[in-house]
């Protein structure tokens, strides 16, 4: 399953493979490519906002500058085809401003950050890499290890539920059933006979 994204100077390539994701992005300032795996990528992400507020300031005030204008020549009665020229300039400012306005979903991976443009293809891909990351996680924990010490299996489970792996149905079967295992093997401990005096 491949993605491709494009936002003004952005560029970016999702590649989801069996065991990993194969990342490529490219702007002005360069471009980067890395691999991951599933199970590296955080289920939490960031917001990221990239806007010019320059231009939007500079917008809004030849605006104004344009409303005191027409205001001026209103009042004059003097109003020409060239008192409103500054207004249009600052009108075409802010809706350039709007254009570029770009919005991101970034996941910070230790191979280095996702971007995921805010376009159409956007939910489809954060829905895949949730999806991929969280089977590739069960499959690392698919099953209850009763070898281990109850309480690490426990924050396994626990930290699986605060992954999103499992739901909070899930995850607490899971503990119920280490609760009980861990019961059994203390009740057969204890039905060992000890030493008999004689």
């Amino acid at each position: 399953m491949d993605f491709t994204q494009k936002q003004m100077a952005m560029k970016t390539w999702f590649t989801f493979e069996d065991r990993e994701l194969q990342y490529r992005a490219r702007d002005n300032s360069g471009e980067v490519a890395f691999s991951v795996d599933y199970e590296a990528v955080p289920a939490n992400s960031r917001r990221v906002f990239n806007r010019n507020n320059w231009l939007r300031n500079v917008g809004v005030l030849w605006c104004v500058i344009g409303v005191i204008q027409i205001g001026l020549a209103l009042a004059s009665g003097a109003i020409g085809p060239g008192a409103a020229f500054w207004f249009v300039i600052g009108a075409g400012c802010l809706a350039f401003y709007r254009l570029t306005w770009s919005e991101y979903t970034v996941f910070d991976t230790p191979h280095g950050p996702l971007f995921v443009i805010n376009d159409k293809n956007h939910d489809a891909i954060v829905a895949a890499i949730d999806e991929k990351r969280k089977a590739g996680l069960l499959a690392w924990y698919h099953s209850l290890d009763f070898s281990d010490e109850p309480a690490a299996e426990a924050q396994t489970v626990e930290w699986l539920m605060k992954q999103d792996v499992l739901t909070k149905a899930e995850g607490e079967a899971r503990l119920a059933e280490l609760r009980e295992e861990s019961t059994i093997l203390l009740g057969s401990s204890d039905s060992k006979p000890g030493p008999q005096i004689h």
